[in-house]
């Protein structure tokens, strides 16, 4: 596991380096014994300057928390601290840069990258390395994100290839070890050619007689753990949405009214069906955008041993104006569809495991899936191919953005799944309850971590799906793309996503996402093979 060392400048940014850390050092992201923070971490009684250079030198990475006076913060006598070989931050991140540790600076409370001219000729190369960018709320947690994702990505390349600065025995012995292994491997490798050649002890007879024919021999050996693996590509892939078909025109007619069931949702004990396929089929009326939500009554019905809500067909405003990737605004319509009242449960989950359809969570990782006190529980730690496995597996798909986002908002395109405005008691998210320092401590939704799959049905969207917002992310179908919405036509039928792009599709937020994030239109994404306690997913099928 790599190991995060965080350097800052208290007159200068302690407040957001704290909240840093506290996202950093939590179990979901990286955990406390994986991150340094100097002032916080260095025992009583020792020599702060020897401890601080010992924790630069063994660890992985070093975060450069660059604040709007990093620059220019000044000693008693008025001279610029970063100018002093001795100055705490400057030997921090010069040891850094020395040892070719991955250094990232991170800009805050909107600072500028430093230029190369404004740097003590030590610490130059600093100007030339790509800066991550953590804002204020409400883009705190979202650009926290993707400073973990990208962080984790950097370590899985580094592990890969034997690139981790750090000195720890273990990772030296490793390296040790596929050093052998390589030496081993092109000694052997000489040795074969050598044979092959007829040269040496290995050779035909000295005389020049022919040698009889033999078989080819291998001419490559591979060393124990020699072969780095390659960092995986984006790969298109097909959706289970067929290419849509003309958008149909939208028109006034009164929607259905009919009172919801609340059917109890058993494990499903199904054998594998055939995935999900949406065809172009003739649409039927949809709904139009504008029209209220509340005048759509939930249908609840079980499908494949799944609580499934009913989707009618209908159009929305997708988007919004709050961030760059939500814009701009544009008109979609969906053909109905069918989607998990819930998030996939870790009972639900296990009989895809016990039936041969997924893989369970790694063993590190299953203290909830094993406990069936948290049966009725989203199943978390799961990778984006784990929810991929078991939508195929129970005969559906994952959702779309665009499908997603319908279900949460309705034709009214609600900002909340609930509604346009937030009260904190429908929606499992960083309350006073979270463990975070960045917590709300005016709302408290009576959960510290993630809940129920089934809880606070006071929060279900209008077609009566729960957790829509918070509780645990959700993985999608899609690949995300900032500029997707500008590529789409208004009034598209059953748009699907980019087939490339910067990793899956994650919605909805969690328990440890802030208010922002509870917005049904906010976006966000992370690399497939990501897996931790803040991710479940839910799946959909072709309604009728």
């Amino acid at each position: 596991m790599p190991h995060i060392f965080i350097s800052y400048r208290r007159t200068d940014s302690e407040v957001i380096a704290g909240r840093i850390y506290d996202r950093l050092s939590h179990r979901a992201a990286f955990g406390a014994e994986q991150v340094f923070k100097d002032v916080d971490d260095i025992p009583f009684g020792v020599d702060f300057r020897d401890h601080i250079d010992r924790a630069v030198a063994t660890n992985d990475a070093i975060l450069v928390i660059i604040g709007p006076q990093w620059l220019a913060v000044t000693d008693k006598q008025g001279h610029r601290r970063l100018d002093d070989p001795k100055d705490f931050v400057r030997i921090e991140v010069e040891t850094a840069l020395k040892r070719g540790n991955l250094v990232v600076p991170v800009l805050v409370n909107d600072a500028r990258m430093p230029d190369a001219a404004d740097l003590p000729p030590a610490l130059e190369p600093l100007a030339y390395r790509n800066a991550a960018k953590v804002r204020n709320d409400p883009d705190f947690h979202r650009d926290m994100d993707r400073l973990i994702a990208d962080l984790k990505h950097s370590f899985r390349h580094q592990e890969k290839t034997g690139a981790f600065a750090s000195t720890s025995p273990t990772r030296q012995i490793r390296r040790a070890g596929w050093a052998l292994g390589a030496l081993v491997g092109l000694v052997l490798l000489a040795v074969i050619a050598l044979a092959a050649a007829g040269i040496g002890p290995f050779g035909g007879d000295d005389d020049d007689t022919a040698t009889p024919e033999r078989e080819d021999i291998p001419t490559q050996i591979a060393a124990a753990d020699d072969t780095a693996t390659p960092e995986p590509t984006a790969t298109e892939r097909p959706t289970a949405e067929a290419t849509a078909a003309a958008a149909a025109q939208p028109t006034d007619t009164p929607l259905p009214t009919q009172e919801p069931t609340d059917t109890p949702t058993p494990a499903p004990t199904n054998t594998p069906v055939p995935s999900a396929t949406f065809t172009d089929t003739p649409s039927p009326t949809l709904i139009p955008a504008g029209t209220r939500n509340r005048d759509w009554a939930p249908r609840i019905e079980e499908k494949n041993g799944l609580d499934m809500a009913y989707v009618p067909g209908g159009c929305f405003k997708m988007g919004s104006d709050t961030h760059e990737d939500e814009t701009p605004v544009h008109e979609v319509c969906l053909s109905p569809f069918w989607i998990g009242r819930t998030e996939v449960t870790n009972a639900q989950y296990r009989a895809c495991v016990e039936q041969g359809g997924c893989t369970p969570p790694e063993k590190e990782n299953r203290r909830y899936y094993d406990d069936p006190n948290f049966d009725d529980y989203p199943v978390v730690f799961v990778t984006w191919d784990d929810a991929m496995n078991f939508a195929r597996w129970w005969g559906g798909a994952l959702p779309t953005e665009a499908r997603w986002e319908y279900a949460a908002r309705g034709p009214e395109g609600w900002t909340y799944p609930w509604g346009n405005g937030f009260t904190g008691t429908q929606v499992n998210f960083c309350d006073t309850n979270c463990p975070l320092n960045a917590r709300d401590r005016d709302h408290d939704d009576g959960f510290a971590e993630h809940a129920p799959a089934n809880a606070l049905p006071v929060g279900a969207s209008w077609v009566g799906a729960l957790n829509m917002a918070g509780n645990v992310w959700e993985w999608l179908d899609d690949q995300y793309a900032s500029n997707h919405y500008g590529s789409l036509e208004a009034g598209v039928l059953d748009p699907p996503g980019p087939f490339a792009g910067a990793g899956p599709v994650i919605r909805g937020g969690s328990y440890l996402s802030d208010q922002d994030l509870m917005r049904a239109a906010y976006r966000a994404f992370d690399e497939p093979e990501t897996a931790v306690e803040y991710y479940g997913f839910r799946v959909i099928l072709p309604g009728e």
